[in-house]
């Protein structure tokens, strides 16, 4: 029901006009949390501006418990195919796992079509590395990170837990102590990791909008921005969640699959009966359970717990 009105409200939106896509989209982000409030948290840092290159602020949220910590500290990265939605799309899932014992930091990033995929990636891993520069003003340890995402956030996230150090990206966010985006573990949600190999791929004019160019013109942004291109067995240890009525099933289950080929450290989740949007609509039982099994392997990860 509550999801209902939250489309409701997305199309009188809509009918308003007036707006691009990408403040649209916010604006649309703005109400998820309105609709169905989120669980309170003991502190809550809105709008912090982690970088401003070109003079745009780029700006983050910061939730951690109470207590002086220090907490493991996740970052998260909002998804919307690289060009629309915001941080406040997933500030649900950020509170809920905050009150599970984490710093957690909700990041906004640049869009396409004012910046490419590549760029997208840099700002990625600059946030992370504002993370750990920043943790312990927030009660977080820096060395104790992982990063995580939906949809684009979920290849963003992917991105950095294998191309950490890729001298192809020079990260946004710079930092005195070294521009270390390596983190312990990475949860890919619904995530896209393959833009050369993966049958399903197209050139239409959407991709050349986000990659700036063809596959012909400029194969090295294609591989450079699939993860697929790094497989290793060294990689951090990934959990791969996705819906079971994903449109993006087939991609997360071959991740899988060529992350195990090389003997990379990978968990799975498939959420029954789940479309793409799923981890968006905090207050559903498919959400929860979602988060759930991503706390489940972040406090294995990030805590020493059993499994």
């Amino acid at each position: 029901m509550k999801k209902s009105l939250v489309l409701a409200f997305i199309v009188l939106l809509g009918a308003a006009g007036g707006c691009t896509l990408s403040q649209f989209s916010q604006k649309a982000d703005d109400l998820v949390v309105v609709i169905h409030r989120p669980e309170k948290v003991a502190h809550y840092a809105r709008d912090v501006v982690w970088a401003a290159p070109g003079g745009e602020k780029l700006t983050l949220d910061v939730s951690w418990p109470e207590g002086p910590g220090p907490f493991p500290v996740l970052v998260w990265i909002h998804g919307g195919s690289w060009e629309m939605f915001s941080k406040e799309a997933n500030e649900g899932l950020c509170r809920y796992v905050t009150n599970r014992g984490y710093v957690v930091v909700n990041i906004n990033y640049r869009m396409v079509p004012e910046v490419t995929v590549r760029t997208i990636v840099e700002d990625a891993m600059g946030a992370v590395i504002w993370a750990k520069d920043h943790a312990a003003d927030y009660n977080g340890d820096p060395k104790r990170v992982a990063v995580a995402g939906h949809s684009a956030g979920g290849h963003l996230a992917a991105m950095v837990a294998v191309a950490a150090g890729d001298p192809y990206f020079s990260p946004t966010y710079k930092s005195v102590a070294g521009n270390d985006s390596r983190v312990v573990c990475a949860v890919p949600v619904s995530g896209d990791y393959d833009f050369l190999h993966d049958p399903d791929f197209d050139q239409s004019e959407d991709w050349v909008k986000r990659f700036g160019a063809t596959v012909e013109q400029d194969p090295e942004i294609y591989r450079k921005c699939s993860p697929v291109s790094y497989l290793r067995p060294d990689l951090p240890p990934e959990l791969v969640i996705w819906g079971e009525k994903d449109f993006l099933r087939p991609m997360n289950e071959k991740w899988v699959e060529d992350l195990k080929r090389v003997g990379a450290p990978v968990q799975s989740y498939m959420e029954p009966g789940a479309e793409h949007i799923w981890p968006t609509w905090h207050w559903t039982k498919s959400a929860i359970d979602s988060y759930n099994v991503m706390i489940k392997f972040l406090d294995q990860q990030l805590k020493g717990e059993n499994p």
